[in-house]
């Protein structure tokens, strides 16, 4: 009998250190694959191509594990202001030549003055598939569609409802030729930057720390601002997961596995079957000893049954009231979900008030009247109306709009005292 309770306690303490095991590999392993000392590990060269509106920087530098050292950097000055393409390309190759920077990755900078910066919000659900969302909303959060522009985005916040976003776009009409020009130079650009990245996220309450040594190594060869521009954009170009790049629209390349961390992950399971293995040779003492302390926890929990029967009672009306709750109004994620579908890409929202019986719109649109239908075949939307005259923006070539709607199909609250009588009346027919 003795014999029995010590093997079956036995086999309950090995169940038990294998959970434990379990528990403490699982982090282990997730920190181990994730990809963390990529930026610290990486050996690059860049050529950056900063234009400006007095003319032109070429910049050589290289990035040797973490550390960023200038090799060389080469100004072009132009009475006539910003140069042109080919002036630009032809410069750039010169300058490729006399830092013998051949085979180093291009990165062009263009001014800031090119750049057009908006802050957004937008619906928490999308993170996971940000970059799609980003590319089918650009045209509604900026004057471009996505083949007119070169864009990209940087994650503010997140909390549990909202995404904030800095969203950075430039024509690409005005970008391409130079792009095309230094091409036709064997300058081919893989990164395109803007040249003041630290002042467009110091607007938004993000300020970029510039390293202070590249600074100073660019003083020697530039004034004070340029100095601090250039080395904001060496920084974004050798730095393979920073900054903004528009040509990427977005759209980033996942992280591979590093082999090393894989490595150290198999040995460590290893490690954890052999201590498993050597466990059986444990005393009969210690078996009996977690025999007892069992016991002692299931006498506790049997304790803890009823108050646990009350908990669940008291969360089943919280249930109740939830579910009650979300009858007589709708969530805003969803409203502005289907405001989102509803609306016409021409429809230009400035604010939106959702209230417990309708929802409040003002912005602008080419045709006001044509989102009337489109919110009254809505399954959520009903007697959808202008609240003021549309106004026409000249300027905008569009209607300026202020309209309220009610919500469909929503019950409406029940006092709290109709509430008691039908549970009474209820209570009764029992």
């Amino acid at each position: 009998m003795n014999s029995s309770i010590s093997l079956k306690g036995f086999s309950d303490s090995v169940s038990v250190m294998a959970d434990r095991l379990s528990g403490l590999l699982r982090p282990v392993g997730k920190a181990l694959m994730a990809n963390h000392f990529e930026d610290l590990l990486t050996m690059t060269r860049s050529l950056c191509i900063s234009i400006d509106a007095e003319g032109l920087t070429v910049l050589y530098g290289k990035r040797s594990f973490s550390k960023m050292v200038l090799r060389g950097v080469k100004r072009y000055s132009f009475d006539k202001g910003i140069p042109a393409p080919d002036s630009v390309a032809s410069y750039s190759s010169i300058a490729s030549n006399e830092l013998n920077a051949s085979g180093a990755a291009v990165a062009l900078a263009i001014p800031k003055s090119w750049v057009m910066f908006r802050t957004a919000e937008l619906p928490a659900v999308i993170m996971e598939n940000i970059s799609e969302v980003i590319s089918h909303e650009i045209d509604r959060l900026t004057p471009f569609s996505k083949d007119e522009a070169f864009y990209d985005f940087r994650v503010l916040g997140v909390s549990e409802e909202k995404v904030n976003i800095l969203l950075v776009a430039a024509k690409r009409d005005k970008v391409k030729p130079y792009i095309d020009a230094l091409a036709e130079n064997g300058l081919v650009v893989s990164k395109l930057l803007f040249d003041d990245l630290s002042d467009a996220l110091k607007s938004v309450g993000q300020p970029l720390a510039v390293d202070a040594v590249l600074v100073k190594s660019m003083s020697q060869n530039l004034n004070e601002a340029l100095a601090l521009k250039a080395a904001g954009v060496l920084m974004q170009a050798l730095n393979p997961s920073g900054g903004i790049d528009l040509l990427t629209s977005g759209f980033r390349i996942k992280e591979k596995t590093p082999l090393a961390a894989s490595v150290a992950l198999a040995l460590a399971v290893a490690g954890a079957l052999i201590f498993t293995a050597v466990y059986p040779y444990i005393t009969e003492e210690r078996k009996i000893e977690e025999i007892d302390k069992q016991i002692k926890i299931k006498k506790e929990e049997a304790k803890k049954v009823e108050k646990l029967k009350q908990e669940a009672d008291d969360l089943q009306k919280e249930i109740t009231t939830v579910e009650g709750f979300k009858k007589t109004r709708y969530m805003t994620v969803d409203v502005l979900k289907e405001l989102t579908s509803v609306l016409p890409h021409s429809v230009w929202l400035t604010r939106t008030r959702i209230t417990d019986s309708g929802v409040e719109l003002e912005g602008y649109a080419v045709t006001a009247t044509e989102m009337l239908p489109k919110l009254e075949a809505s399954k959520y939307f009903l007697k959808a109306e202008f609240a003021s005259p549309t106004v026409r923006d000249a300027k905008l070539n569009s209607d300026r709009f202020s309209l309220k709607m009610e919500f469909e199909g929503l019950e409406k609250a029940e006092p709290a005292d109709n509430k008691t009588v039908k549970a009474a009346k209820k209570d009764e027919k029992k």
